[in-house]
């Protein structure tokens, strides 16, 4: 699996759609080819972020529209190890 490494980070702050996630960090993920893409990092501390430390890609489970509609996966990253 291919490592990236966040080039910026900031937890969100919301009373609203995402309040069951929190704390909600988000950061700017550099993959190792040098795509840059936007995601949310799980399973860490918002303290224990850094800028470059490793991480990588974990599909999860996103939402579902209603008690049998479509689910939605996609990706989010969590540190590497």
């Amino acid at each position: 699996m291919t490592l990236a490494i966040p080039r910026f980070w900031r937890e969100i702050q919301s009373r609203y759609k995402f309040e069951m996630q929190k704390p909600y960090v988000m950061a700017i993920i550099e993959m190792d080819e040098g795509v840059r893409l936007t995601s949310q990092l799980i399973d860490v501390k918002p303290e224990d972020v850094r800028i470059g430390m490793k991480v990588q890609a974990s599909f999860r489970k996103l939402g579902q529209e209603g008690d049998a509609g479509v689910i939605h996966y996609g990706y989010k990253f969590r540190p590497a190890g």
